[in-house]
């Protein structure tokens, strides 16, 4: 994965005060990043040496599908695509090992993030919304 400006990987331990930077940055769930890491499940976008964005792919149930934390993209990744790029390569990631479908959530009416799922072959599941959140799946 990569775009203008980043390129995409999965996380390192290098990169963990990068993804709590971020996600201090935009209000977003910081991961379990030890667990995520073992897995090859965190990736993150990287421009200039810096994280910009990152998304985690959880374990899947016994439906077959994976929660996401994030994606979240910080101010430097604004208008290059990683947010897409993002989802993208998580959804790549999880088909490889397996996972049915992934599900998403974001603050209810936040039409921006919202599209972003849209976009990327996400559909609202309103069954599965959290008190102040909107959740969309994507069938793998």
């Amino acid at each position: 994965m990569c775009g203008p400006g980043f390129v995409g990987r999965p996380a390192d331990a290098s990169d963990l005060a990068g993804v709590a930077a971020v996600a201090a940055e935009t209000g977003a769930a910081l991961p379990d990043a030890q667990g995520y890491l073992a897995g090859g499940r965190l990736l993150v976008a990287v421009s200039a040496g810096d994280v910009i964005g990152f998304v985690a792919v959880g374990e899947p149930d016994e439906g077959g599908v994976a929660g996401l934390v994030g994606p979240a993209v910080g101010a430097a990744g604004f208008g290059l695509g990683v947010e897409k790029a993002l989802l993208r390569r998580a959804a790549d990631e999880a088909a490889a090992r397996g996972v049915r479908a992934l599900r998403a959530a974001v603050p209810a009416g936040d039409p921006v993030r919202a599209q972003a799922l849209i976009d990327q072959g996400f559909h609202r599941t309103p069954e599965a919304d959290a008190p102040g959140r909107s959740a969309f799946t994507r069938t793998l």
